[in-house]
């Protein structure tokens, strides 16, 4: 079964395959965190801001790794992709936000926006407070 992100809740798995929007595998599935809305910030503010795009606005913590986890496309978070390496020893990390993911394939895939270019280029630096 494939679920459209935003449409209806999905969970992501450690080790579920990670694509790009060609279909290239990017890695697997290392955890999930789950941004935690600032107090007092309205989470549709925290929402519209994008994680970590606004410094001290909108997100304060974030969860502690999952490797399973389960949310509806309103919230916001990273799934963190692994990488490279030879049984996991020296592979890198892709923190690749909620808003990224496109599809999803119940248990076997994880589809994003991005091609695995863009998405090495523009989520390998760990975001800040995570």
């Amino acid at each position: 079964m494939e679920a459209i992100v935003g449409a209806v809740a999905f969970t992501a798995q450690e080790g579920m395959l990670v694509v790009d929007s060609e279909g290239e595998e990017i890695g697997r599935i290392d955890h999930v965190v789950r941004a935690v809305p600032a107090s007092g910030i309205e989470e549709e503010v925290a929402e519209s801001v994008g994680v970590g795009d606004v410094p001290g606005l909108g997100v304060t913590s974030f969860s502690p790794p999952m490797t399973t986890a389960t949310w509806t496309g309103s919230e916001s978070g990273y799934v963190v992709v692994s990488h490279g390496g030879v049984m996991g020893i020296g592979a890198r990390h892709v923190y690749v936000p909620f808003s990224e993911v496109t599809r999803v394939q119940a248990g076997e895939r994880l589809m994003l926006h991005c091609t695995a270019d863009q998405c090495r280029a523009n989520y390998s630096a760990k975001p800040a407070g995570l």
